[in-house]
């Protein structure tokens, strides 16, 4: 007995390693796993990868289910939603006193899992029930997800005023070189924060030349009467234009960073003279 329970130790844990490599190597943004798992019990307050709904207790494989859930960013779809005992249970014992749930469909976006529910108007031979998922698939709401998130802009400092700020801070020194390291960056930072200008979030890359130009060409796109080389010419021009802008705002951002890079190692060295001097 040791032996044959050891040798299905091994062959559960080569299957579960198998399938979460399968799982993690599909680069298929919307993912689906509807399978027998006999071990996925009731989620702790830890797990947010189960729902609090679920029929029945988990058993010895209750780790390798939730391990496989945390490390390919599964959910449990069953677990999610309220039903019925009648409506929740996929297996029946042989003499019909047994009921449990042992089939679930694992997904990697909850938003796209409406609802799941087993069959019970269908009979098969099986001792499994068959089960649904009402699933949503929508490319605006993939888009969304896959977004990524506007990056912090670009800090600006005014050369006068942070010259000003760090020559009037109150440079303390302390012996203990840590303490006297944090008080130096929280100098530093309250200067940086004095001294930086505010941004306009617009953008200037476009000139208004240009968005002239794109106005004509658009309205003369939606004119019907409007003659296509005409079109095409405006069209030829706006390329160029836009061409032109991108290039020049590129440019100025490029000069922007350069100088502004340099303002701010003229002031650190200013800042550390200073302390030398006070410390001297």
């Amino acid at each position: 007995m040791p032996r044959l329970r050891e040798s299905r130790s091994w062959e559960l844990n080569t299957f579960y390693y198998q399938l979460e490599e399968n799982i993690c190597n599909e680069k298929a943004y919307h993912k689906y796993v509807d399978r027998y798992f006999n071990g996925l019990g009731k989620a702790n307050k830890n797990e947010h990868r189960i729902g609090n709904f679920f029929l029945g207790e988990g058993n010895e494989n209750e780790n390798h289910s939730t391990g496989l859930l945390s490390a390919a960013y599964l959910l449990r779809g069953f677990s999610f939603f309220q039903k019925k005992e009648s409506r929740r249970w996929t297996w029946e014992s042989p003499n019909g006193m047994t009921h449990a749930e042992i089939d679930h469909i694992l997904t990697n976006q909850k938003w796209c899992l409406l609802d799941t529910s087993v069959v019970p108007s269908f009979r098969t031979s099986s001792d499994h029930r068959l089960f649904r998922a009402k699933i949503r698939l929508s490319r605006k709401l993939e888009k969304h997800s896959l977004h990524r998130p506007r990056g912090k802009s670009l800090v600006v400092y005014d050369e006068n005023t942070l010259n000003e700020v760090l020559s009037k801070c109150d440079w303390q020194i302390n012996e203990d070189l840590t303490e006297d390291y944090e008080l130096l960056v929280e100098g530093l930072k309250s200067c940086a924060e004095l001294a930086s200008v505010p941004q306009a979030r617009r953008s200037d890359r476009i000139s208004i030349t240009t968005k002239g130009l794109l106005e004509k060409e658009r309205k003369q796109k939606l004119d019907p009467t409007a003659a296509r080389l005409k079109w095409l010419v405006i069209n030829a021009s706006c390329r160029r234009a836009l061409q032109e802008d991108l290039q020049r705002y590129k440019q100025k951002k490029l000069l922007e960073a350069t100088e502004k890079k340099a303002v701010w190692k003229n002031a650190v060295g200013t800042c550390v003279t200073t302390m030398f001097h006070c410390q001297s």
